[in-house]
């Protein structure tokens, strides 16, 4: 598989990985095929706290960053008591408290 590289070699890279399969394979193709495509690449998760597999996933994710040399940040959310509590709202509403 090619991607088209829309970066130049000096750029520093952040990925977001779901843990879903999408995000998985490109951060593999960016660390093995395309790893002297950029200076650095960084990844990070955040955890919606959701869905109870959201903690699974985020541990899956972290685990699996831990095999390459690429620095990882990953954030809790906790978004669980704000949609019990807001039950009403959208997502996207609720969301809204947690951004910077």
């Amino acid at each position: 598989m090619d991607i088209n590289i829309l970066w130049q070699k000096t750029d520093k890279i952040a990925l977001g990985l779901s843990g879903g399969v999408d995000s998985i394979a490109l951060f593999h193709l960016l660390v093995t095929k395309y790893k002297d495509s950029y200076k650095e690449l960084v990844a990070f998760h955040i955890n919606h706290g959701l869905r109870e597999q959201s903690y699974e996933e985020a541990e899956f994710v972290e685990n699996f960053v831990k095999n390459y040399n690429v620095k990882f940040y990953k954030k809790e959310l906790n978004m669980k008591d704000l949609v019990r509590d807001s039950h009403t709202l959208s997502l996207i509403h609720i969301s809204e408290p947690t951004r910077p």
